[in-house]
């Protein structure tokens, strides 16, 4: 799996794409601890999974457990993931029908319906400024079929 994340102002992001493996995951939940960093009055997450396969298992459980022992994770004002798999948004909504999330989540198609409602939860998130930056550390991003 290839991963590339960073914050930009109030907005911890992060872009998956390939097949995740147990070495990926150390990565992505370390992307997770970043979350409680951001100094923004309201931050958001943004999870772009492009073309990812699913967790396994026991990948799953050091998510939910590395979310689980998030201190100041009251403070996150949502969470929104992208995906372009009908399969993966199907799953990613049923497991939050059983599952309450830390903090308000949903699922999206693209990443400007994302961006669109993470900003009405943190209204001086800078979406222009955010896909820049996404753009600049995953070249190709802003070209991506969602």
């Amino acid at each position: 799996m290839t991963l590339h994340s960073g914050i930009h102002g109030g907005c911890c992001w992060a872009l998956l794409s390939g097949r995740i493996e147990d070495a990926d995951v150390t990565g992505f939940v370390a992307h997770i601890r970043g979350v409680t960093t951001i100094q923004a009055p309201d931050p958001v997450v943004l999870d772009l999974a492009y073309s990812v396969s699913l967790p396994n298992p026991m990948q799953r459980k050091q998510i939910v457990d590395v979310v689980a022992s998030l201190k100041g994770k009251h403070r996150i004002a949502g969470h929104a993931v992208v995906t372009n798999t009908a399969v993966a948004r199907g799953v990613l909504q049923a497991v939050n029908w059983f599952v309450t999330p830390a903090w308000p989540e949903k699922v999206f198609r693209t990443p400007r319906e994302a961006t669109t409602w993470l900003q009405t939860l943190s209204p001086e998130l800078d979406v222009d400024g955010l896909f820049t930056e996404i753009e600049r550390a995953a070249p190709g991003f802003r070209g991506r079929r969602w």
